[in-house]
């Protein structure tokens, strides 16, 4: 039963003639050449680091529904609700702030600066389910959640099935 398998072999040559040619050697040539493009734009760093500055962010978010609400926890790291501007219209939550860089660090002289700086503006449309002039916005350790709850309405029509065996 055991000599069933294929043998396995460790090495198999790609080519062993020398005047085949790879075919993926123009693919492996391209890539190489990005590589280096890749790699060349990230020379001077300090005129990069001034580029990424000021760009828009968009900060994460979970949105959960329950039967009386939805809830959207927005992830915004290093910034403070004061930084934070939450409205709402019809059926959509429109979230702005803006993170900025901290004066003592313009003169900083980075060698790779990965954090993100700068505004965002992010609008979650929502169904017209919800009673949008009852949502509330709280904030606490670098998440914003804002609870959205629904109609009455809406939670009328609300109904779980039980499953019944066939």
């Amino acid at each position: 039963m055991s000599n069933m398998l294929a043998p396995w072999r460790k090495y198999i040559p790609f080519s062993t003639q020398r005047n085949r040619v790879n075919p993926f050697q123009a693919v492996q040539t391209a890539f190489d050449r990005m590589l280096e493009d890749f790699y060349t734009d990230f020379k001077g760093t300090s005129g990069f680091v001034n580029e990424m500055e000021g760009l828009m962010i968009t900060p994460s978010i979970d949105i959960t529904e329950s039967q009386d609400l939805f809830k959207i926890e927005v992830e915004v790291p290093g910034i403070g609700p004061e930084s934070l501007k939450v409205t709402t219209e019809s059926h959509a939550v429109t979230i702005k702030g803006e993170k900025t860089v901290s004066h003592k660090d313009k003169d900083r002289n980075y060698a790779v600066r990965e954090i993100a700086y700068g505004a965002y503006q992010r609008t979650i449309p929502l169904p017209e389910s919800v009673d949008i002039e009852k949502a509330k916005a709280s904030f606490k350790d670098g998440i914003l959640t804002i609870e959205v709850p629904k109609k009455a309405s809406a939670m009328e029509h609300y109904k779980e099935l039980a499953i019944e065996s066939a």
